[in-house]
Parts: C-alpha cells; structure tokens; sequence
C-alpha cells in the first residue's frame, strides 16, 4: 500500500504566556485538546491462548500470524551462534566492531552543565566531524569536536521557535540542512547561519512520528496514526529533502483494532545506502526489509533466543480492550532496541535489549544489549555477543556507542583496531 502524505512547515507565531498574554517572538502553542496518548498497560499478565485465538476470558495473543506481511521465499532465521555461516559483509564488519578501540569519551559525571549527559537519545558523526547528542532530559542537541570539547548547543525545554519538548532523533539530509525530530511536535528544522545552526521552521506531520532515517537527501519517517479513527495506512513515509511527501509504504501488521494495530507496528528504522529501508518492530523482535521506490517487502528476520513475551489484548468492562505484555516463559526478556546503518557498508547493526524478569518487575532501566550484523541484501547474519553497549551510529572507521552506567556518555572508538 503506497499514498502521498500532506507535511507542512509551522511558521513561526505568536505564543500564550501562562497568564494569556502573548509572549513576542515565540512559535504557536500547540492546540488547547492534548496529543493522543498510546496508553498502553504493560504489565506481565498470566499465560492465556493460542496466538489469533479468543482463550479464556476472551483474551486474544498477538502476533497473529496471518495478521503479519510476510514474503514466502525471504523468511531469514538469524542463529545466535557466532561461528555459524554469515555473509562476509556481515561477519567482515562485525569484527571491526569487536576490535575497536576508544577514542575519546563525552560526558563527565560531574563537572559544567555541557559536559553532565542526561537521557542519551541520539548521536552521530557529521560531515564536518562534530559530535551531535540529542539529550532528551536537557531536551536539548549538544556539540562536540572530535576531542570531546563542547562547541554550541541548540534548543532547550519549551515551546518557542527552536525549543524542543522530548527530542529523539537528529537527522542530516544533508550538509546544509539538520532535522531534530520531537514527537509529537513534529521536526525542527536548522540551517547554517552565522553563529552556527539556527532555526528555520517546524515541519508538522499528519501523523505521530516516533523515528526516522535519512535516504537520498530526504527523510524516511515512521509514523502513528494521528487518532483512533483515522484510516490504517502505511507507517513509513518518505518525505524530499524540502519535507514534502513523495510516497508512504509498509503495513506490517494488519489488525481491525487500533491499538493493538499501533503497538504492534511500533519501530525504529534505518536506512542503508541505496533503496533498501530497514525496520526494526519492537513489540516483536522482528526485523523487516523494504524497498523505498517499489514499497515492497524484501525479507523479513527473526533471531534465535530473542524472543518476547507474546501481546495481550484482554477485555474491560469499561469497553475498549487493554493491552498488555504476557509474563515471559524465562528468566530473561529482550526487546529489539536499535537498528544503524553502516555509512559505506552494506550492513545494519541490529540490537537487542535484555534484562532479567526480576529487574524488569523491580522498574531496572539499564539493560544490557545482545548484537548482530546483518547484510541488507539478504537479511543473513552473525552475532557478536553481549559485550557491545548501545551503537548509536557507524560509518567508515569510526563508531559512536552510548554508556549509561555509571554515568551517562559517549565514546567515539576507531574501528578494527587493537
């Protein structure tokens, strides 16, 4: 299923003070009514049917097989041994990633507020070699030369032109361009100025964007529908480098009620060079491959041992059904977190979260994280082990992974060296 998507940008207008007043210079608020809100009640519920099939009680697992899109001939299984067969691309790449060496650390536990890292969100390498980190506690976008010394900031907590509210992802189109996506505000956009990034308008979405990545000098955005009545569609959408829609593509999961329709959609994606686009969906631990210009499905992959506890879609007296996560058969849960693409590389980076069912009960946040490699073309792969932290961006030699124990950080590490 493809459609054209509407994007506008959000000109800059007068904003309502606290006390009514209109506060010059700052952007309009958002409307008065309150953003939609996937609330959704994730608790570990006892076991109860077969996946597609009402159990007792009239609960209903999720995934539902025939609810998946799926390609007959490219169904990858993804084995969590390292010495099984892999793609040279893949198992190549994988050992510069084991074999890297620290460069040099951002973040300090304390010391100046530039340098005290909060919520990590986001970071990469750009063009010009700076350091950009999205942090998502400070909602705001951090710069850093290749020695860790701070340079500039953008944004801040707000609502004005340039202020963000929960920053997640920072995207180059190119050059000249630098895209903070802020759910559910939209995408601030910057140029270069003559002090640095400044603020060019906020692209507003028909849509709740929840990630993205950048392909052919635009952007492709997953997105949630805007409400619960609105028609299902695709969740990807590739906009040009101007924001406009060109095309949307990809409904991997296909199911009458919404919110199970928007939890099993959920996702982070990537996009390699070429056509490809990679999605990660995380209520499933499944990874899926598209092409960008045909909107089809190239191959979908599953891992061995990364399973997750199946989705419940349970009754309510009230009415509308809740949705839950079933409690785990095992000690240990995982949860695909992060798919990077390898600038230069034919390759994307898969990772999975894990924590024991004792910390996940207890409200433990800082998971450990299992790796793959996996070659774009043919979903096929090697796993590398749990010894990697998060890997926020990868490209040529050089590699950006994000720590937060015992304090939150950065390393830029040189790839494939002892």
């Amino acid at each position: 299923m493809r459609r054209r998507l509407r994007s506008r940008p959000h000109p800059i207008r007068p904003r309502m003070g606290r006390a009514g007043r209109v506060a010059a210079g700052s952007e309009h608020p958002r409307p008065s009514r309150a953003p939609l809100l996937l609330i959704l009640l994730l608790v570990l519920l006892p076991a109860a049917c077969e996946p597609g099939e009402a159990g007792r009680d009239g609960v209903v697992e999720h995934p539902i097989p025939d609810s998946l899109a799926t390609h007959p001939d490219q169904a990858v299984f993804v084995p969590a041994d390292p010495d099984a067969p892999a793609p040279e691309a893949a198992r190549a790449f994988g050992s510069l990633l084991l074999g890297h060496t620290v460069l040099q650390t951002i973040g300090v536990e304390d010391g100046p507020d530039e340098y005290v890292l909060g919520d990590i969100a986001d970071a990469r390498l750009l063009p010009d070699g700076t350091v950009g980190v999205v942090d998502r506690q400070a909602a705001e976008v951090r710069f850093y030369d290749p020695a860790g010394s701070h340079l500039s900031s953008l944004g801040g907590p707000g609502e004005g032109p340039g202020e963000f509210s929960h920053p997640s992802l920072l995207l180059v189109p190119s050059p000249a361009r630098l895209w903070v996506m802020d759910p559910p505000r939209g995408i601030h956009r910057f140029s270069p100025g003559a002090e640095g990034w400044e603020f060019q308008d906020r692209l507003t979405l028909e849509g709740r964007p929840g990630h993205g990545c950048t392909s052919a000098g635009g952007v492709v955005v997953h997105m949630g529908l805007p409400s619960p009545d609105a028609e299902p569609g695709p969740v990807l959408h590739r906009l040009d480098g101007d924001g406009q829609s060109v095309d949307a593509f990809a409904l991997p999961y296909r199911y009458d009620y919404w919110l199970v329709r928007e939890r099993m959609n959920q996702g982070v994606i990537a996009c390699p060079e070429g056509d490809t686009t990679i999605l990660g969906l995380t209520a499933m631990n499944r990874v899926e491959a598209y092409s960008a210009n045909e909107g089809r499905l190239l191959w979908h992959a599953t891992f061995e041992g990364m399973a997750v506890p199946p989705v419940e879609e349970r009754p309510r007296p009230e009415g509308e059904p809740g949705v839950g996560l079933q409690r785990p058969d095992g000690p240990v849960v995982h949860t695909l977190t992060g798919v990077t693409a390898v600038a230069d590389a034919p390759v994307v980076v898969v990772q999975f979260a894990w924590r024991s069912v004792e910390d996940l009960e207890a409200g433990v946040a800082r998971p450990s994280f299992e790796t793959f490699v996996l070659d774009v073309h043919a979903g096929e792969g090697t796993y590398l082990g749990d010894t990697l932290p998060r890997i926020l961006w990868a490209g040529g030699d050089r590699a950006l992974f994000a720590s937060a124990d015992p304090y939150p950080r950065i390393k830029l590490v040189a790839l494939g060296t002892d």
